[in-house]
């Protein structure tokens, strides 16, 4: 009985280090295995690459600046004519927001480039 089949633990640490060798040939940033620091490290890097999306709860904070009404109904008129637009819900297919809320926000923008966030 000296046959023995890998332990799921093994097995799931030799996934991994083959992940870090393709993951540490492709990036600069090696990660070493048991040290999250890296990984995070990435994460945030890559999130102040893009602009950060609005999120529902953004609504109820007093101090997310708003835009004065005529350009919420200007952003919403672009939408409305827009594809990606669930009519009936007025909800972005592209990123889920429900548009009567999202163009009320100063750092709202649409995700196709169709109108950009705005400094109030």
């Amino acid at each position: 009985m000296s046959d023995q089949s890998p332990r799921p633990w093994d097995l799931y640490l030799e996934k991994e280090r083959k992940f870090l060798e393709i993951h540490n040939e492709v990036k600069e940033i090696p990660i070493s295995i048991g040290s999250p620091e890296p990984f995070y490290a990435l994460l945030e890097e890559q999130e102040q690459e893009k602009p950060r999306q609005v999120r529902p709860w953004d609504l109820l904070n007093p101090n997310k600046e708003r835009v004065p009404e005529e350009i919420q109904e200007q952003r919403l008129d672009i939408c409305k004519d827009c594809p990606r637009l669930r009519k009936k819900l007025m909800q972005c297919k592209e990123c889920g927001c429900i548009m009567t809320a999202k163009v009320k926000l100063a750092e709202a923008f649409c995700p196709l480039g169709k109108w950009s966030a705005l400094e109030v």
